[in-house]
Parts: structure tokens; sequence; C-alpha cells
């Protein structure tokens, strides 16, 4: 008979105890399947453990669904599972075939997300801060100017010379005689002479006066201005000021790994 607390077993059941215990020492720490805990339902004899795995999962998440996830390092099938998130909703990876690393525990018959991947960041912060003042801008401007431009041949006369001009500048009416007749008066014993006048046209004394003739031929080369162009200009306004810092420290926290 067994002492009070003890049991006595038989050699049948005590190899298979060893060989259970065996197995189970057999997995190395750390691998796919761990055991965190044993334990049954009611009172019944029914044995259910609880299972934690680390898996993969691509895409987004969202909180309280359900989705497929694989076991990390397994190839052989069967080696997915449908997993319940009832932690937060996951936004997909940045790349479109990254994955991500999650933990998922099973309570009884159900998959459960404990944990997903995270990483360390880097931020920093101010501890000091001083303000500058710079210069505002205000409203623009428009300034129009001359453009490039293109230049053109023009001809001209050259410089000519000194001329002295005489001419005449009045006339006068003179008496000249036009014909002479002479008769005999046979009466009187006397030649008789007659004459006709008209009048002509005498110029007075000429007048002179100087003037340039036309020199040679000359060309010049001109700028022959183009459109104008237009061009906005910046007025500046008032001054402002900006806060910057002037000393930092670096802090680092945990964030989700995208």
């Amino acid at each position: 008979m067994a002492e009070e607390g003890k049991y006595l077993i038989g050699e049948s059941l005590r190899a298979k105890l060893k060989s259970t215990i065996a197995k189970v020492d057999s997995i190395p720490f750390g691998g796919p399947v761990t055991r965190l805990a044993h334990g049954s339902i009611g009172d019944g004899p029914t044995f259910i453990p609880k299972v934690f795995r680390v898996c993969t999962a691509t895409g987004s998440w969202p909180a309280e669904s359900s989705k497929t996830v694989t076991f990390y390092g397994v190839t052989s099938t069967p080696n997915t599972v449908s997993v319940l998130n009832k932690l937060v909703t996951l936004p997909a990876p940045k790349g479109t075939t990254t994955t991500r690393i999650v933990n998922v525990a099973k309570d009884g018959t159900q998959w459960y997300l404990v944990s997903f991947q995270m990483s360390s960041k880097t931020a920093i912060m101010a501890t000091n801060t001083q303000t500058i003042t710079f210069m505002g801008t205000a409203a623009t401007s428009t300034m129009t100017y001359i453009s490039s431009c293109d230049t053109q041949t023009i001809s001209f006369a050259g410089a000519g010379q000194d001329k002295t001009l005489t001419y005449v500048t009045s006339i006068s009416e003179v008496d000249v005689v036009a014909s002479v007749n002479a008769t005999l008066d046979t009466a009187n014993c006397k030649i008789v002479v007659t004459t006709t006048t008209t009048k002509i046209k005498a110029a007075n004394s000429p007048t002179t006066t100087t003037f340039k003739t036309a020199g040679t031929s000359q060309t010049a080369t001109i700028i022959s201005l183009a459109h104008t162009q237009t061009a906005t200009l910046m007025s500046t306004g008032g001054t402002q000021t900006a806060t910057i810092m002037t000393g930092t420290y670096i802090a680092t926290y945990i964030s989700l790994e995208i």
C-alpha cells in the first residue's frame, strides 16, 4: 500500500511518461513550438494545451478580423493557421511583398495575435530655442525693360562743299531806238528823221549767295530696338520672426515596424 501523497504506477505507464518527457526535453530552446501552460477546461478530464508560435503575415490586418498566417521557418504543409487580431489595426508594410513577423498563441481551439514586430526609432528633441527675425515678402510688381535688340545700316550724305551762286535780284525797263526813218522835206529843203522806240528789260547789278553741294553717300550702323519684355520683381515688406532649436538631445522610442 502506498503512503499518503504517493502513487504506485505500472512499468508500462512509467515508460510512456519517460518517453514523453524525453520528447519535450529534446525540443530546442526558442524552437517553433513552446508550451506556455497546460490546463483543463472545467472539471472534465479533457486536456487542452495552450501553444505559442512565431509566424509571418503580409498586407494590412484590421482589428477584430482574422488573417491566415504562416508558421515561421516551416515549409512542410499544413503550415498556416487562421488567427484573430484582438489588439490593434496593423497597416500594410511599405513594400508590397514585405512580410511582418507576428507572435500568435492558441487558447483552446482559437488562435490569437499576441504581439507584432516593433522597431526602435530615434527622435531629436529641443532643449533650447531661439527667435530670429527675417525679411518677409510683400506684393510683387512688374518692370518693363528693353530686351536685346538688332542692328541695321542706314545711308546718308556726307559733308558737301561751299559753292557761290550769282543771280539777278531785280529787273528795270529802258527805252531803246527800235527803228530810224529819214524823209526829204522838199518844201523846206530839209531831211526829216523819225525814230521808233521800244522798252526793254535790263538786269540790275547781280547778287551772289553761298550754298553747300551734296557730299558722297556714307553708311552708319544703328540699334533697332526690339519689342519690350516684362519681369516680375519681389518687393520686400515688413519683417517676420521664427523660432528655431539651438539645443537638442536624442531620445529613443518604440514604433510599429512598417
